[in-house]
């Protein structure tokens, strides 16, 4: 390898330029867990992690390196492989026409989704997982055999892996790509007697790996935790995360307690008199703390009125303060049963008068009787006459409207 005469993207990494690829993987590596944006949003982070991802994408790769060294950051963007490089980019292949293997940069993401609770998600939490993921071969470090020259690119592939296969259509010719059976799409062949005892020529073993996934208060459903370089390996790329995304489920001691946002909604119900009086409510928060919530004297509360609790909801994540906790109120009337002819003398007394109900001179008023309404209840009496049902069916278009506004 020439003397480097540009050194910018060493510096990036934090390396000299004599460092081996593997120096370079280990220092990006460190330096992309401290400055993704999923741990780290400072803004000036995100392009700290731009930076040395471009630093890394350049010094990974032999004859990128190669270019870089003699001609600095221009010789990069300038050359006859620009067109190449387009293509590469928007087909996401590794250059050529002839139908090649995508380009891949790393190994396999091995993705989990992880069932939390509410009180979970506002508590936080340590749990310990078991993932079973593919490393390289100590064994033969990779290669697939221990023996020189056992390894042999796959001629019926040309070592891509695929291969083409052209049919007549007619009058035109259909090309069809399908993985090598010669290879098993792997693009080398090795004799059985020449393969890795360890590893049957594989070039990656199955290992078991236990992870601890820490659930910060405040994280989200839907939200993601990745562990950087800990999913699958395969010789010669990056290895690829570990993916755990968390998923809300519902569970009996948080029922009361519903998330909207960074708020945290509380469902309560009071009976009339509380709601006339003054009501006291005794709750259990998600952190098994009681919280004592009382109303003056004078406070009435309507039907679905909504209270509110200062810095009482969700914890916000990666903040020191929380949301709101609000008490959505439900009011439980008597029964029938329970109201008889002396409490409701006794009421009529107390609470204020209802309106006087006047009847227009001269009108005429008919006695009508209002009953349970039932929404989906056919009332056929009502629609017996031939001409209404020729004028169509408008007391049931009523009920059925009624039906969707309420």
């Amino acid at each position: 390898m020439p003397k480097a005469r540009h050194t910018e993207y060493y510096e990036r990494l934090g390396v000299t330029p004599d460092a081996s690829v593997d120096d370079i993987r280990k220092a990006y590596r460190k330096l992309a867990v401290k400055y993704h944006p999923d741990k780290n949003p400072d803004p000036k982070a995100q392009e700290k992690f731009k930076e040395v991802s471009s630093a890394y994408e350049v010094l990974s790769d032999p004859d990128k390196r190669n270019t870089y060294d003699r001609l600095g950051e221009e010789g990069l963007q300038g050359g006859s492989s620009s067109a190449t490089s387009i293509f590469e980019h928007f087909f996401g292949m590794d250059g050529g026409f002839g139908g090649r293997k995508p380009k891949k940069s790393k190994g396999q993401d091995i993705g989990f989704q992880l069932g939390v609770t509410l009180k979970d998600l506002y508590n936080g939490k340590t749990t310990k997982l078991k993932v079973t993921r593919n490393v390289v071969c100590k064994g033969c470090n990779g290669r697939g055999s221990n023996k020189e020259g056992a390894v042999q690119t796959c001629g019926a592939c040309k070592g891509q892996g695929i291969r083409i296969i052209s049919q007549q259509m007619g009058m035109m010719i259909q090309q069809i790509q399908t993985h090598c059976n010669e290879c098993k799409g792997k693009g080398q062949i090795i004799k059985d007697k020449d393969r890795c005892q360890k590893c049957s020529g594989a070039k990656v073993v199955p290992e078991e790996k236990q992870i601890e996934v820490h659930i910060d208060r405040g994280m989200q459903s839907g939200q993601r935790i990745n562990f950087y370089g800990e999913g699958e390996q395969e010789p010669g790329l990056e290895p690829g995360d570990i993916v755990i995304v968390l998923k809300e489920k519902t569970d009996d001691k948080t029922e009361p307690f519903k998330r909207h946002n960074d708020d945290l909604i509380y469902e309560h119900k009071i009976t009339l008199v509380e709601a006339l009086t003054g009501y006291n409510i005794i709750l259990k928060h998600l952190d098994d703390r009681y919280l004592h919530i009382s109303s003056d004297k004078h406070t009435i509360i309507k039907p679905g009125d909504i209270k509110v609790v200062k810095n009482e909801g969700m914890p916000i994540h990666k903040q020191s303060f929380k949301g709101d906790l609000l008490i959505h109120f439900d009011v439980i009337f008597p029964l029938p049963e329970q109201l008889d002819e002396p409490k409701r003398a006794k009421l009529k007394e107390i609470l204020p008068k209802p309106p006087v109900v006047k009847v227009p001179n001269d009108a005429e008023v008919d006695e009508v009787e209002a009953v349970e309404y039932t929404p989906n209840e056919r009332r056929e009496s009502h629609y017996a006459n031939t001409d209404e049902e020729e004028d169509g069916p408008r007391g049931g278009t009523q009920a059925q409207c009624m039906h969707c506004i309420m």
